[in-house]
């Protein structure tokens, strides 16, 4: 089971670095890679890695979780991964609502399962990166900063489950 979350880490956070190293910027949010990989052609690739890593941690998360309480949460918060994923194009206003609904599910699932389970860790870990990560940008591109939060908190929470 450890191959699929070091498989979804690994695919998240290589997508990441790919893109920042790429476009030499921090983007404005992680949807908006979306636009920035299609600009040079690969709009596929932000579905692929949210459809990817999702898939590959919900199969350890669920299989994890089995002993935890709200289990549902986990699916929940995959499944607004997954429609994240599909619902890439948030400037469009056919898959705006949906893109939008579909993260806060994602992040607001998990940070419920986590509470629920009194996993506090993982949350704090989160923010202070998300905070550093923030300040050190200088203040710029706080909603990516805000993902990158509830990312971080999902990679560790779920890894010490």
């Amino acid at each position: 089971m450890i191959v699929f979350y070091l498989t979804a880490v690994g695919v998240i956070l290589a997508y990441l670095m790919l893109t920042i190293k790429k476009f030499n910027k921090i983007p404005v949010s992680i949807s908006d890679t979306y636009y920035m990989w299609k600009s040079v052609g690969y709009s596929w690739l932000f579905t692929a890695t949210m459809w990817i890593t999702g898939l590959a941690i919900l199969i350890y998360w669920i299989t994890e979780a089995s002993l935890y309480k709200c289990q549902f949460l986990a699916f929940l918060s995959i499944s607004g991964m997954l429609f994240v994923g599909g619902a890439c194009m948030f400037k469009e206003t056919l898959t705006r609502g949906v893109h939008f609904t579909s993260a806060s599910i994602w992040a607001a699932s998990a940070l419920l399962f986590f509470i629920v389970n009194k996993l506090y860790d993982p949350i704090l870990v989160g923010l202070v990166f998300g905070i550093v990560g923030w300040i050190l940008n200088k203040c710029k591109n706080l909603t990516f900063w805000a993902e990158i939060a509830c990312v971080v908190m999902m990679i560790i929470g779920i890894g010490i489950l």
